[in-house]
């Protein structure tokens, strides 16, 4: 619930949508439902013991594979942008003001567990780019002071092991904890059957031309070895700057930053020590900076 007034809080990206009877937090929770129900199907059938043969045998030897695999890709994808554009539109309009810090953490929690989605997705892959984002992430997580080794045997295993660490947080922390969390913000189950349907149905027709990798077998990768499109950016940053700064600056600066917005004075009077434009300005400019470092390292080191 709102804190001042029930009625629903509308960025400018969702007022723009309004026409349509959307908003993007329904596109992206309707996104999640397609993700999580095509993941089920891909559960079935693939075995983190040979992630590389599995996902092979998916793409190319079970029937409709390929297309079930590319709706999770997709939808996955979808779930991710639209979430970061919820996001910001309620940075951006600053109507975290008017969600309790509890509802504002909530979505901060979706977009950390969005991502992590996501990154896991690419790491089941098993190729030579996802083992080497593998081996990229195993080295940020064990800067971490204390907990570093054990966070990284726990979330990524061995880095050229089985990937059922990675499997088994894809299935839950990533994907059925999310849904919960996404369920308590948004107060509803699922975004309802006519947007699931024509997301579900949006998906599928670009799933039946889109082939995600995988890509060669690590050891026999050429080339750039390129992580997700929104990991390109910390890669591009691992090269000029330590590893630890990278991972402070994902996590305290980017999440820290964000969750702070929702813990914002809300009463006449009552001031922070930093003033509110700083974080709400330091957070849209952070994002945009590395979003125009992932376009520029993709542009300038190619894909070969």
């Amino acid at each position: 619930m709102s804190r001042t007034d029930p009625a629903p809080i509308v960025g400018p990206l969702d007022r723009w949508l309004r026409p349509t009877g959307v908003t993007l937090g329904q596109v992206a929770f309707a996104a999640l439902a397609v993700t999580v129900i095509s993941g089920i199907v891909l559960g079935l059938v693939y075995d983190p013991s040979e992630p590389l043969a599995s996902t092979e045998a998916i793409q190319g030897g079970v029937a409709y594979g390929f297309l079930v695999r590319a709706a999770h890709n997709l939808g996955g994808q979808l779930f991710v942008v639209a979430l970061l554009l919820h996001t910001v539109d309620h940075v951006f309009s600053r109507s975290y003001r008017e969600l309790s810090p509890g509802d504002w953490w909530r979505l901060v929690l979706v977009a950390v567990l969005g991502m992590g989605a996501m990154f896991s997705g690419f790491l089941l892959r098993g190729d030579g780019e996802a083992r080497a984002a593998q081996t990229i992430a195993i080295s940020a997580v064990r800067v971490v002071p204390g907990v570093g080794e054990d966070l990284s045997r726990m979330f990524f295993g061995d880095a050229d092991g089985p990937l059922h660490a990675v499997y088994l947080h894809h299935l839950v922390t990533f994907s059925l904890v999310p849904w919960l969390v996404a369920i308590a913000h948004a107060r509803r189950v699922w975004a309802g059957f006519v947007i699931t349907a024509v997301v579900a149905a949006a998906i599928t027709a670009v799933a039946l031309v889109y082939h995600p990798g995988p890509a060669l077998p690590p050891g026999m990768a050429r080339g750039a070895l390129w992580g997700p499109w929104y990991f390109i950016g910390a890669q591009e940053l691992l090269h000029h700057v330590p590893v630890a700064w990278v991972t402070v600056a994902g996590v305290v600066g980017a999440v820290g930053l964000l969750g702070a917005l929702g813990h914002v004075p809300r009463e006449p009077g009552h001031r922070w020590r930093i003033p509110e434009a700083v974080v709400q300005r330091g957070w849209l400019l952070g994002l945009a900076v590395y979003l125009v470092v992932c376009l520029a390292a993709y542009v300038a080191r190619g894909t070969a």
